[in-house]
C-alpha cells in the first residue's frame, strides 16, 4: 500500500515537471508572411543512406501512371534482394505528383529548434518486400530519421511558436477509461497535455473483436472529437507552428495487425479539443 502511495506521488511530481516545461508556448520572435503552402512531415529511412519524404499524386493513384514514372528517362539505383530503388525523370515526377516547396527542408530536434537544411537529393521509386512508394530523396551528412521536417521557403520567414508534448500519462487515463468503458487491451496508445488548467488528451484504441478504431480526443475527460479513418497513432511529434489557435503535429499512425504505416499531419484547438487533418501535409498558406 505505501509503495503504491510513493509511486503516484512519484507520478505526480513527473507531470508536474512536465507541466513546467511544457506548458507555456514558447515563442520564437521572427517576421512571417503567410501567402504559401507549406509541406510537414517526418523523415523517414529504409535501410538506404538517405533520408526520404513521402510523395502525393495530384490525382488518383494510377498504374498507368507509375508504370509511365518507372520506364520513362529512369534510371536503376539499387535492385537486390531487400529493396529496389529507380530514379525518376524529375519532369515526370513534377507533371503528376505534388512536390511544390520540396527542394530543401528545415530539420527540427526534439525541442523543436532548427538544426540543419537539408536539399533534394532524387525522386526515386523505392520498392522492398512489404511496399512501395515514390518518394524524394535528400543529402545529408547525418541520420535525421524520425525528425520533424517544414517546406524551407527563400521569400516566407517563419514566426515559430513551440507546441507543448504529448506525455504519457497512466493517473490520467485511468479516469478517464471510468467514463469510456474502454477495454485496456484494446488502447494501442495514449497521452494528455496541459494548457493552464485544462487537461488535453488522446487515445488510439481498436478493438478487432467488434471492428473498431478510433482515436478519441478529450479535453478535461471528455471526448470532444475522434478520428475514425481506421488507424491508431502510435506518437505525436511537435512542430513549431501554429494556425488559427491551433497546435500542429505529425502523427504517426498504423492500421493494427498490419505492416502499414505513415505520418498524418494534423491540428489540435487547445481551447475546444477539436481536431483537423491537413491534406497531403500541407499547411495552406
Amino acid at each position: 500500500m505505501m509503495n503504491h502511495f510513493v509511486y503516484s506521488l512519484l507520478a505526480l511530481f513527473i507531470i508536474a515537471s512536465s507541466l513546467e516545461d511544457y506548458n507555456a508556448v514558447d515563442k520564437v520572435k521572427s517576421n512571417i508572411y503567410r501567402d504559401q503552402e507549406v509541406f510537414v512531415d517526418l523523415l523517414s529511412k529504409y535501410g538506404h543512406e538517405d533520408c526520404h519524404v513521402l510523395l502525393y499524386f495530384k490525382n488518383e493513384y494510377a498504374e498507368e501512371v507509375v508504370k509511365e514514372l518507372k520506364t520513362i528517362n529512369s534510371h536503376l539505383l539499387v535492385q537486390n534482394f531487400e529493396e529496389i530503388r529507380i530514379k525518376l525523370d524529375s519532369v515526370m515526377v513534377e507533371r503528376y505528383l505534388e512536390v511544390d516547396h520540396l527542394n530543401a527542408l528545415l530539420v527540427f530536434n526534439a525541442d523543436q529548434e532548427v538544426i540543419d537544411t537539408i536539399y533534394r537529393k532524387n525522386y526515386e521509386w523505392y520498392e522492398d518486400m512489404i511496399e512501395s512508394q515514390i518518394i524524394v530523396t535528400y543529402r545529408s551528412d547525418f541520420d535525421y530519421s524520425g525528425h520533424a521536417v517544414i517546406s524551407l521557403i527563400q521569400e516566407r520567414h517563419y514566426d515559430f511558436q513551440k507546441a507543448p508534448f504529448f506525455i504519457k500519462d497512466t493517473i490520467s487515463l485511468d479516469k478517464i477509461n471510468i467514463g469510456l468503458h474502454l477495454n485496456n487491451r484494446y488502447i494501442y496508445n495514449s497521452g494528455s497535455t496541459y494548457l493552464d488548467l485544462d487537461t488535453i488528451s488522446f487515445i488510439s484504441y481498436s478493438d478487432y473483436t467488434i471492428n473498431k478504431t478510433i482515436v478519441y480526443f478529450l479535453r478535461n475527460g471528455v471526448v470532444c472529437d475522434s478520428i475514425m479513418e481506421g488507424f491508431v497513432i502510435e506518437d505525436l511529434t511537435p512542430v513549431p507552428l501554429i494556425e488559427n489557435d491551433e497546435c500542429l503535429y505529425v502523427a504517426s499512425v498504423s492500421i493494427p495487425e498490419t505492416d502499414a504505416f505513415w505520418n498524418v499531419f494534423l491540428g489540435i484547438d487547445m481551447r475546444t479539443g477539436k481536431v483537423r487533418l491537413y491534406d497531403r501535409n500541407r499547411l495552406k498558406g
